[in-house]
């Protein structure tokens, strides 16, 4: 089950952490509920490969991963629980400065404890466009079926134009 909109939101996410990082990005990731550990979030793209979303304490955790506009992203993500996990949900809630939410939600199901598992989001395109381009702030968060936040993780992704060329690959760093 996917549901997007750029609609209002049921609830914030509140920062477990209490803290901001540079540019006001908190970088909280490994599990907040004990038994549950997020292991790796990453983005896969057919251009890119595989681009890892650092987690909070590792290299490179400040840097915004970048992207062409209209790349084709699947969101990739490996964790483990010592318990089962029933109606286990990834919410995605990605804003740029100026502009509301948009909140994409994933049923992912019931996991036995063990692992690690890795979970593969279905292929969602980034927004095309000069209008589009800019630093998003993506936070990701996997809950139970009662609403329970299980693992957060926050992190920036800078969509860059591309002039004409499909193949070009953004600047590195842009």
């Amino acid at each position: 089950m996917n549901d997007t909109g750029p609609g209002p939101s049921p609830a914030p996410f509140p920062d477990p952490a209490g803290g901001s990082g540079p540019g006001g990005a908190t970088r909280s990731a490994p599990g907040h509920r004990p038994g549950f550990r997020l292991l790796d979030v990453a983005l896969h793209t057919e251009e890119w490969g595989r681009l890892t979303v650092a987690l909070e304490g590792g290299p490179d955790h400040d840097e915004p991963l970048v992207l062409g506009e209209g790349t084709k992203v699947s969101v990739g993500l490996t964790f483990r629980s010592d318990r089962a996990v029933d109606g286990l949900t990834y919410e995605e809630r990605r804003t740029r400065e100026g502009r509301g939410p948009a909140t994409t939600r994933t049923l992912l199901g019931g996991f036995r404890g063990g692992g690690p598992y890795e979970v593969w989001l279905p292929p969602r395109r980034m927004p095309e466009g000069r209008a589009h381009c800019g630093l998003y702030r993506i936070t990701g968060r996997l809950t139970d079926g009662h609403g329970r936040e299980l693992a957060r993780v926050d992190h920036h992704v800078r969509l860059v134009h591309l002039s004409g060329t499909p193949d070009r690959h953004p600047p590195v760093g842009a």
